[in-house]
């Protein structure tokens, strides 16, 4: 049997290992039944960082998704420039009475 039992984590950039989580786990609970349970911690060290990641990107893609929308569709000539500032003025205002 060729390699690839893990979708070849070994090989992944750190960019990649977002949407490996299922594979991440696996991977950490072969590595603790070989009592490998040192490089299993990393595993789930690297799990958690790509969740703590994961949750502060959609965070703030949440709060600039209604800006961004507007920017795009003005581009693409669907929306107007005055669709795009009204929801660049509502995330300021929104952004001072959060303190951001």
């Amino acid at each position: 049997m060729s390699g690839g039992s893990y979708n070849y984590l070994c090989t992944r950039q750190p960019g990649d290992l977002l949407g490996c989580r299922e594979d991440l786990e696996h991977a950490r609970d072969s590595l603790s039944s070989l009592d490998a349970d040192d490089v299993a911690q990393v595993l789930t060290d690297i799990i958690a960082l790509t969740q703590d990641y994961q949750t502060a990107v959609e965070s703030k893609m949440d709060s600039v998704h209604r800006v961004l929308y507007e920017l795009e569709w003005w581009h693409s000539n669907d929306h107007s420039e005055e669709d795009f500032r009204a929801a660049l003025a509502e995330y300021r205002r929104t952004n001072e009475r959060s303190g951001q």
